[in-house]
């Protein structure tokens, strides 16, 4: 089997946006979902971790 987040990068919200979508609209997406995050979470996501961590923690944020 492959990895959670290789599995996990095809149900990632990038998928469900038209192909043309405007840096401003990403960022726009991406902070509003950092909103639902911790302070400690939200700097990890930001500081430490790659971008794929960000799509895992999306999904696990619209799982629940």
């Amino acid at each position: 089997m492959g990895s959670p987040r290789r599995a996990n990068r095809s149900l990632t919200p990038r998928r469900l946006q038209p192909d043309r979508v405007t840096v401003v609209s990403q960022a726009m997406f991406c902070n509003d979902v950092l909103e639902r995050f911790d302070h400690r979470d939200r700097s990890m996501a930001l500081i430490r971790k790659p971008v794929d961590n960000l799509g895992d923690k999306i999904i696990q944020t619209l799982e629940q």
